[in-house]
């Protein structure tokens, strides 16, 4: 049995109206109520309604439930978070902003960053700080302002193509980098020229350089063969005079005796010189005395110096010492008795002698 036609009106009212809530639930964003609610601070709210959505990454999680404009003249929104697992951070790690389209709709949009593990989320009813977007009556301000300022660019330009003083000087810059232009090329050339005689220079002190590398290898070698035979010839000498020395140990030593001997005798002359200088009758001889002493204590310094080159027993070394070490005092003797003589003969009157 089929329907009348009342009952079907009636049913397509009662879809209608059903269709209308829907549609009513839709624009006036009504959903439920329940949830946790924040508070963000704004600066400028630009029109955001009550019942707007807020939105995070994209997705609806709740709705603006109050707006209000506190004491400083800054707006205080509420916002009620309705969906399950959704979690909010502070300003410093989301932005919190208004997003808007071209039909006019705004809505609270949450874009997140990056959270540190261990960073707890804000507390129900805890206040953020959010970001107040730059609206199109700001941006068409700015352009206008932008554009002013290309077409007072553009005057400038124009006023400064338009001077005929400029045309001049503009194409005497173009000649000129055209001269530049030909002398780089010529320049270039130039450059060409000599890197292709710099090649064949080098190629020729390369050739010189082998020769003269060669030559010295050359040189080296007969200076290591001249080294080896003088090395040979010094060691034969030096096998000579060690054998010399040693077939004449004794009367080395014998030697080295007289003289160690005899400094000791000029010492103790000098000496004895130094106790008798005062005398003024034998001035005379004792400055004779004293210029053979030096003149013998610097032969026999010399004797043992020469001696000293040739040998290396430990006790005629010591022999040696003593023996310089005694022609010094007897040296420094002599010295002294001069110095006290010739000092004496200088108070004499003049005309006197000694």
């Amino acid at each position: 049995m089929g329907l009348s036609p009342a009952a079907r009106v009636g049913m397509m009212t009662v879809v209608a109206f059903i269709l209308l809530g829907l549609v009513f639930l839709q624009i006036g964003k009504v959903g439920p109520d329940v949830g946790e609610k924040y508070h963000v601070m704004f600066d400028d709210v630009q029109g955001l309604q009550v019942r707007s959505s807020v939105h995070l990454s994209g997705v609806r999680i709740g709705y603006v439930s109050d707006i209000e404009l506190n004491s400083q003249n800054r707006v205080d929104v509420t916002i009620v978070v309705t969906r399950d697992g959704a979690k909010l951070f502070s300003s410093d790690y989301f932005v919190y902003t208004i997003a808007s389209n071209i039909l006019g709709d705004k809505w609270l949009d949450i874009k997140p960053g990056a959270v540190p593990e261990g960073v707890e989320p804000i507390a129900t009813d805890e206040v953020v700080m959010g970001t107040t977007p730059i609206s199109l009556e700001q941006l068409a301000q700015e352009g206008s302002q932008l554009m002013e300022e290309l077409r007072g660019s553009i005057a400038a330009l124009n006023e400064i193509v338009g001077d005929d003083t400029f045309k001049k000087d503009v194409k005497v810059t173009v000649n000129n980098i055209r001269d530049i232009s030909a002398n780089l090329k010529d320049a270039s050339g130039d450059a060409r020229q000599l890197m292709s005689e710099l090649r064949v220079r080098m190629a020729n002190i390369a050739g010189t350089m082998e020769n003269v590398i060669d030559n010295a290898s050359a040189t080296v070698a007969q200076l290591r063969s001249d080294a080896a035979e003088i090395g040979g010839n010094v060691r034969n000498t030096t096998s000579t005079v060690n054998n010399l020395v040693q077939g004449n140990a004794s009367n080395l030593n014998a030697i080295v005796m007289n003289l160690r001997q005899m400094s000791s005798s000029l010492k103790n002359t000098a000496s004895a010189l130094e106790n008798v200088a005062d005398d003024p009758q034998m001035r005379g001889d004792i400055l004779a005395i004293a210029a053979n002493i030096r003149k013998v204590s610097e032969e026999v310094a010399g004797i043992a110096g020469d001696i000293r080159t040739v040998t290396g027993d430990p006790q005629v070394q010591e022999d040696l010492r003593e023996t310089v070490h005694n022609v010094r005092e007897a040296s420094g003797s002599v010295k002294r008795v001069t110095q006290k003589v010739e000092g004496a003969v200088d108070k004499f009157p003049s005309g006197l002698s000694l």
